[in-house]
Formats: structure tokens, C-alpha cells, sequence
């Protein structure tokens, strides 16, 4: 046999056997935070907009209502889990309309507008082999600009931690 197959084949074996090699261990339970899954979840969805609700409207406090764009076009998600953005404009405009009380007007985002929300989705994870914990970290940035004048009236940040033994993606 040609040296370059047996060079092949102790490579193969080796690998293999790191592999396999590294898959025992002890057991690591998990942290005391360790949640049942990774995926960013209608609980945490509704807490991000309750949280989101009460901050803006804390600021707004204008003699005339300022007209409002809330769309999914103007969220972004930077982060590799698929998140829906629908659910978290939907219930955040149906949460600040209700809430508001006239002092907000909502409108689409073909009509003029003093002020447009937007934001970005971002999120990392890490995986321990050792113990097969994975975690991922979730940051939702947000902010409301003045179209007129550029100026940004509001921002929040609204960031998770969560930690599982396997990787969950909602779809």
C-alpha cells in the first residue's frame, strides 16, 4: 500500500478517536440558571413590550400627539436565530394603542409621520462540550427618531440570558 494511505488512514483514526474520546465524561449539571430551552419565547416577548410600553410612554408628553410608524421593515435581525418580527411589532403597537390614550396617533408607513421606531436584533451563543450546555444571549435594541428633526427621542435596550441542554429555535 502507498505510504500517503496509511498516513490517510492514522489520520482518520486519530480524529476519530478524539472524537469519540472527547463524547465521555463526567457529568456537569447544569447552572442554577439553566432554562429548558434557547429560543427567544412568547414569555420573554411579552415582557420585552410590557417593559417597552410603560418606558415610552413615560416620555411622551407633547400637546399634540405625534404621529408614529411601528413596522416590521424598520426592524432588523442581525442574529443567526430566525425571530419573528411580526409578533414583536404587533404587540407592541396593540400594547402602545391601548395604552396611550390619544397621545400617540399610529400611522402606516407610506403616510407622514413625525416619528418612526426601529431597532435591531442581535444575538451570540457558545456551546460548553464538556458539560453540553448551550447558551445564548439576546440583545433588542430600540429607539424612536424625530423625522423632522433627527433627533432620537427614546431608546432601550432589552437583553436575555438563557442556558439549555439543547440548541431550540422557534420557527
Amino acid at each position: 500500500m502507498p505510504r500517503a494511505f496509511w498516513t490517510l488512514r492514522g489520520l482518520t483514526f486519530l480524529v476519530a478517536t478524539l472524537i469519540l474520546g472527547g463524547c465521555v465524561g463526567p457529568r456537569v449539571d447544569p447552572p442554577p440558571d439553566f432554562d429548558q430551552d434557547l429560543g427567544f419565547g412568547p414569555e420573554e416577548i411579552q415582557k420585552m413590550t410590557d417593559q417597552m410600553v410603560a418606558d415610552i410612554l413615560t416620555r411622551v408628553n407633547e400637546a399634540t400627539p405625534p404621529r408614529i410608524i411601528i413596522d416590521t421593515r424598520y426592524l432588523r435581525n442581525d442574529g443567526h436565530q430566525p425571530v419573528d418580527k411580526g409578533l414583536i411589532v404587533q404587540r407592541l403597537r396593540t400594547g402602545l394603542m391601548n395604552a396611550a390614550n390619544g397621545r400617540l396617533i399610529f400611522v402606516t408607513s407610506d403616510a407622514p409621520a413625525d416619528y418612526i421606531l426601529s431597532g435591531a436584533i442581535k444575538a451570540m451563543s457558545s456551546a460548553n462540550p464538556s458539560t453540553g450546555v448551550f447558551r445564548r444571549f439576546h440583545q433588542f435594541s430600540f429607539q424612536i427618531l424625530d423625522m423632522n428633526t433627527r433627533e432620537l427621542k427614546w431608546s432601550g435596550i432589552y437583553e436575555v440570558n438563557l442556558s439549555a441542554k439543547e440548541d431550540t429555535i422557534y420557527r
